[in-house]
């Protein structure tokens, strides 16, 4: 079946959090067979590990693979990593069963036993525009080769563009993981965004017809969840994790 973009792109763009943009798009590739997806940060600052692990911060795939992956530290030898780590953008169709053109070949024949035959890696920029790709998301599947090959050549275009929609609207998101700070509650949000907006607290309160107490007691949770230790500082890593946005 075709892949429909443009409901894609609608049901991203209407959902409120990062999750539901990422089940957005994964729904939407998985309803043309696009089934095994991992999108991840790799190395985004060069002090933030030595050997950076590069583990899917979001996936499709089955968990305990995920796990062995990252246990085995294969991001160091995948061939798949290797291409964003060296600062191509250029996108790159796979095919696990050609394992022997990769440099271990059990990378491979064990993602295939997990369940990823065929793909497509889009490399993407850094959080914050760098020049060189820092993430890349893996579009593949668990159908045969010749079919998910078809798919994944006949929506290349389509695919590269909701990658890197999917990555603008879902950096923050990675960021806040790897900062492991808690995500905010609709209206700790909605309290930290009119915040950000230039309202003080009798307006915010009267605006979203809330207690000034309460209003209080959801940004006080918010600064605590994202680690700040003041207001401002609460709204700058909100920002930074698109928690909320600049209007």
């Amino acid at each position: 079946m075709p892949l429909e973009s443009a409901d894609v792109y609608g049901a991203m763009a209407a959902a409120p959090t990062a999750v539901g943009r990422w089940n957005a798009f994964t729904t939407g590739l998985a309803d043309i067979g696009l089934d095994q997806i991992n999108y991840a940060f790799l190395d985004f600052a060069t002090y933030d590990r030595l050997a950076a692990r590069g583990d899917p911060a979001m996936s499709t795939m089955r968990r305990d693979w995920i796990e062995y992956y990252a246990d085995r530290r294969y991001d160091l030898d995948d061939e798949l990593v290797a291409h964003v780590r060296a600062g191509r953008f250029d996108p790159k169709f796979y095919r696990t069963s050609d394992a022997r053109n990769f440099g271990r070949p059990e990378i491979m024949h064990e993602a295939r036993e997990a369940g990823m035959n065929t793909g497509f890696l889009v490399p993407l920029p850094g959080p914050w525009g760098d020049h060189l790709p820092a993430a890349g998301i893996v579009m593949g599947s668990s159908l045969g080769d010749v079919e998910a090959a078809r798919i994944t050549r006949d929506h290349a275009p389509n695919l590269i563009a909701l990658a890197h929609v999917l990555h603008t609207s879902m950096s923050g998101e990675l960021l806040r993981r790897r900062a492991g700070a808690a995500p905010l509650t609709g209206r700790e949000r909605d309290c930290l965004q009119l915040t950000a907006n230039g309202m003080r607290i009798a307006r915010i309160a009267d605006r979203l017809m809330l207690a000034e107490a309460t209003v209080s007691l959801h940004l006080k949770n918010a600064r605590k969840k994202l680690g700040a230790r003041s207001l401002p500082e609460a709204v700058a890593r909100a920002m930074i994790y698109n928690q909320i946005h600049v209007t």
